[in-house]
């Protein structure tokens, strides 16, 4: 073997070296095979350096995230705001198709700030031009019809009892002929109705004085129960393709709802103890309310479907304690 071969052979057995060297220097230690939350468990590339405990606190992390904000923009009524816009401007002229052929309303000058009532014939029977509207109403429609026009019979003179149905049924046939009209416009024309005919009655000395049994806010009650029972259609169904907004809002409250079902009642911190069998039956009561809630048609009833229901909660609050 000549001199050059042994060089040769020395600078092969030199690089071997030098690679094998290299080799060793570039190795993965424990600290980077485990989970990047430094819990003690090893992760894996796939999950990001995390170990499967860590990669699903991760991803449920991230799903509150997206979903929080995915419905924050649903829910935001910027969108809204040019359909409001547009319906700002025929709001004035529907209020006034609502009330315009009103005989209260079309009244003389003269009596344009109070109804003109009599006392006689306090308590005979109405008039019967609006009893055809009796034979085309649902059971439940007919019943709020004999309801409030009893109670119009029996507490109103004659004059003022007739007086007030015919403004009632006039604004009922309005409401049911606003098919195209934003919801909050809508619930403002009522508003207005409302708020028409109380200053009118306070105005007259009969309603408003000692001359009967009622006072304007009871009248005021029939006339509201009445009118959400015959309109409730109008009033709390979806009804035409202007109300997609509100329909859609109601969606993605659904989807905010439904992305909130890992919320229990401990993250609330409301003290329930649901170990108790009544407190438990109590809230089972509270949500019934809210269902039987929509089974019925008049505010009133509404309302008292959401005093029970808070009445519920707030006992079973009071039985978690009381076992404390």
């Amino acid at each position: 073997m000549d001199g050059t071969e042994v060089e040769n052979n020395g600078t092969q057995e030199l690089l071997k070296s030098s690679s094998s060297d290299k080799r060793l220097r570039v190795q993965i230690t424990e600290g980077d095979l485990l989970c990047v939350n430094q819990c003690g468990f090893y992760g894996t590339p796939q999950w990001k350096g995390r170990c499967s405990k860590c990669w699903r606190a991760y991803q449920m992390e991230e799903k509150k995230a997206q979903c929080y904000t995915k419905n924050r923009e649903l829910l935001s009524f910027e969108k809204f705001e040019g359909r409001r816009k547009l319906s700002t401007e025929s709001r004035s002229l529907t209020l006034k198709s609502i009330l315009r052929k009103s005989p209260s309303l079309t009244a003389n000058s003269n009596s344009s700030q109070e109804m003109v009532f009599t006392t006689s014939a306090s308590h005979s029977t109405l008039p019967s031009p609006v009893t055809p509207i009796r034979h085309r109403l649902s059971e439940e429609s007919s019943s709020a019809y004999d309801r409030f026009h009893e109670f119009l019979q029996n507490n109103l003179p004659q004059s003022a009892a007739h007086e007030i149905a015919q403004q009632t049924h006039h604004a009922v046939d309005k409401i049911l002929e606003q098919q195209n009209v934003n919801m909050d416009d809508l619930s403002s024309m009522v508003q207005h109705f409302y708020q028409v005919l109380a200053d009118k009655m306070r105005h007259n000395p009969i309603i408003s004085g000692s001359l009967i049994d009622v006072s304007v806010e009871e009248v005021m009650g029939e006339v509201e129960q009445y009118i959400c029972v015959r309109a409730y259609s109008t009033l709390f169904c979806a009804r035409h393709v202007i109300l997609a907004d509100e329909e859609t809002a109601d969606l993605s409250l659904q989807d905010r709802i439904r992305s909130l079902n890992w919320v229990t009642a401990g993250f609330l911190e409301t003290t329930l103890d649901f170990s108790q069998e009544s407190v438990r039956d109590k809230l089972d009561e509270a949500i019934t309310e809210i269902i039987d809630m929509n089974s019925h048609r008049g505010a009133a009833e509404k309302l008292q479907c959401l005093v029970r229901c808070s009445k519920m909660i707030f006992e079973a609050l009071k039985e978690s304690r009381s076992g404390w």
